[in-house]
């Protein structure tokens, strides 16, 4: 596995810190943040961050509701008069309690900034900004390989281990955050069979985290037991008829 549980007092180095603007420490955030959430698991911290990610969904949903009410921008038809709808406001302060909660929950968090020189000066310029997130008392960190994916050996072959870098609950704060920003955040989601591992819907449809709870969701659902039951039905009825022309 790519993953390990750590729990440290040591300094971090430049890598192991956030690209303002890019994927963490070359890692996507659709990746970084389930796992932290998978091994963080039923902690005070991984409580913490699923209380901003509810948060944020609370927002993005009364928001979207008073945009589509017309809450932000003028219902008009051609020659007549533009208008708001009569609880425009309301709508329009819906959301302000969430916004008060969130930026309660997020003052908790204190980042410094740091820059690192690329030995390529064509790439950003040389240089790379960086956010680092303090430790909180109670963090927990988890340890994952540089990259998309996990390294793995097909049989017969060894494969060096990569490179690891921990991820703390800020580094998790900062993936929500920007999946926010890119509008990807809702696809960071609890399976739908066994509400327990966390998943990237790489696909909008995508509910489940492995192929075992997939099947073990259709196969339990009262449409497949009835598609089952034609089938069988069908099959004896197939069978009869081929022994009676024997």
């Amino acid at each position: 596995m790519g993953t390990r549980n750590v729990v440290t007092e040591a300094s971090r180095s430049i890598g192991e810190s956030h690209q303002i603007f890019r994927a963490f420490s070359q890692s996507p955030d659709e990746r970084v943040l389930p796992e932290w959430l998978n091994a963080a698991k039923g902690t005070t911290p991984c409580k913490r961050v699923m209380q901003i990610i509810e948060t944020i969904r609370r927002i993005d949903e009364i928001t979207s509701k008073a945009f589509v009410s017309g809450a932000y921008r003028h219902i008009f038809k051609v020659g007549s008069a533009r208008r708001f709808p009569k609880n425009k406001l309301e709508m329009q302060r819906a959301s302000d309690p969430f916004f008060a909660k969130l930026d309660r929950m997020l003052d908790c968090y204190t980042f410094r900034v740091k820059g690192n020189k690329l030995l390529s000066p064509e790439i950003s310029g040389g240089w790379l900004p960086y956010l680092y997130c303090h430790r909180q008392k109670d963090d927990f960190g988890v340890e994952l390989e540089y990259g998309k994916y996990e390294t793995k050996a097909t049989p017969g072959t060894k494969v060096l281990s990569r490179a690891t870098y921990r991820v703390l609950e800020g580094d998790a704060v900062l993936a929500v955050l920007r999946l926010a920003q890119r509008g990807m955040l809702g696809r960071v989601r609890l399976c739908q069979r066994c509400s327990e591992k966390w998943l990237f819907a790489e696909h909008s449809n995508y509910r489940f985290c492995s192929r075992a709870c997939r099947e073990s969701y259709y196969t339990s659902t009262e449409e497949y037991r009835e598609k089952k039951k034609i089938q069988m039905k069908q099959y004896r009825e197939r069978l009869a008829r081929s022994q009676a022309i024997r």
